[in-house]
């Protein structure tokens, strides 16, 4: 029987045959090699490590590398960054620049576990304790996606999958360690499929926590998990693509993790539970902090600041049109677009209270107008690129896409020089 060489030197057993979500089976030594990183650091990553903080320094830009601002493990997460953007230091620059107002706008910094506990225990999400790993030397990040209550809303699910990803990162902070996941989807309803929390994840996976997704096993998922898998698959990146394994209902998962840490809704004899994950979490995480917010811009584009028909005449909407919004060639969407100092929200109606989704201004940027678009068409649409997606913005004369793309051009520069600002000031309190 082959075998799989561990990141720790042992060899790691095949499983039998796993199978790829489009059907056809999969050589797990020949999966894990194309996932894996190099677990030491490398001549490469120290050159360009020391290219990175010269650069930074000719544009006076130090303060990012500043753990305030960047969190822990810098050395080992400029390597990702470095290794993720293959070596090129303007590429490193922009994603670490990312990656630093992400963790600003979410306030990473004052995130624990008391802020996130009831989700933790309801949604099952967290990961195993570092001595039960897969055999490969991957640490375990359990998700059960299954929502007793009906789908919850889109801040408290995604902060709870945040917590986890980022505490397990901090753990592995001094390390190029990569995660694993196994994802249960026992009880899953495809009306929980929302789109939007399943894209951010994948975003945040990939791009903000970088070089760090090994294999990851998908459990007890119906045949539409894997037709949607197969619709979602276009936006998964290819290092993605590859680490995903579903697996069949009796599929033994024991070569890849003792089947003694492997917790029991997963089929293991582990009962370790999220109920333990928060005791060990409430250990270490300080009891005194106050409750967790995230940054006004942030709350702004997830709650709205009210419902289009009471804010006629206020103070905070800089421009409001009707219009229709689509990413890149999906189906257009009519929808009330209201642009504010910090985001550009799409409501579905005047009198919703709630935005269909918000772009953040400070991560985003006005582009051309895609060539798909038909060519009488395109001088009334406005693109947008934020992460890694173009947002287009359809409205009913040209006049009015130019004020739009005008006006947005200028918030975009406000508010991106506010949060760097911020992040700027934040390195300076620390020093």
């Amino acid at each position: 029987m082959s075998t799989l060489v561990a990141a720790t030197g042992s060899p790691l057993m095949s499983p039998r045959p796993f199978t790829h979500p489009l059907g056809f089976e999969l050589n797990m030594p020949e999966l894990y090699d194309s996932t894996m990183y190099p677990q030491e650091m490398l001549p490469n990553d120290r050159t360009a490590a020391r290219e990175l903080r010269e650069e930074l320094s000719s544009r006076d830009m130090g303060w990012l590398l500043s753990p305030a601002v960047l969190g822990g493990g810098r050395e080992f997460k400029v390597a990702r960054f470095m290794r993720f953007s293959e070596y090129d230091v303007d590429g490193c620059i922009s994603r670490l620049v990312d990656y630093a107002i992400f963790r600003h706008l979410w306030q990473l910094g004052s995130l624990t576990i008391k802020d996130v506990r009831d989700d933790i225990l309801t949604y099952q999400y967290f990961f195993l304790p570092e001595d039960q790993r897969f055999h490969s030397g991957d640490r375990v990040l359990c998700l059960h996606l299954a929502y007793p209550d009906g789908v919850p809303a889109f801040e408290r699910i995604f902060k709870a999958f945040l917590y986890t990803a980022e505490a397990v990162d901090n753990e592995m902070a001094e390390s190029f360690t990569q995660c694993g996941y196994i994802v249960s989807f026992r009880g899953y309803k495809i009306k929980s499929y929302t789109g939007r929390y399943e894209r951010t994840v994948i975003h945040l996976v990939e791009h903000l926590y970088p070089c760090r997704a090994s294999v990851s096993f998908a459990m007890h998922a119906p045949l539409f998990i894997r037709l949607l898998y197969k619709i979602a698959s276009s936006y998964i990146p290819p290092h993605l693509r590859r680490c995903v394994v579903i697996v069949s209902p009796t599929a033994d998962l024991s070569s890849i993790i003792d089947p003694g840490d492997l917790p029991t809704m997963f089929g293991g004899a582990s009962r370790y539970t999220a109920q333990d994950f928060v005791a060990d979490r409430e250990a270490v995480d300080p009891p005194d902090a106050p409750p967790h917010t995230v940054h006004p811009a942030l709350g702004d584009a997830m709650r709205g600041i009210g419902a289009p028909a009471d804010l006629k005449d206020d103070s905070r909407v800089i421009l409001r049109a009707k219009g229709h919004k689509r990413i890149t060639t999906g189906r257009w969407k009519h929808y009330i677009i209201i642009l504010t100092q910090h985001g550009l929200l799409y409501y579905k109606n005047e009198q919703a209270t709630v935005p269909n989704n918000g772009i953040l201004l400070c991560r985003a940027e006005v582009v051309s107008t895609p060539s798909h678009v038909v060519q009488g068409n395109r001088k009334r649409v406005v693109a947008v690129h934020s992460d890694d997606r173009v947002y287009e913005f359809s409205f009913k004369t040209k006049g009015i896409a130019n004020e739009w793309r005008h006006r947005l051009e200028e918030c975009i520069a406000k508010s991106r020089a506010a949060i760097m600002s911020e992040l700027c000031a934040l390195a300076e309190t620390e020093s």
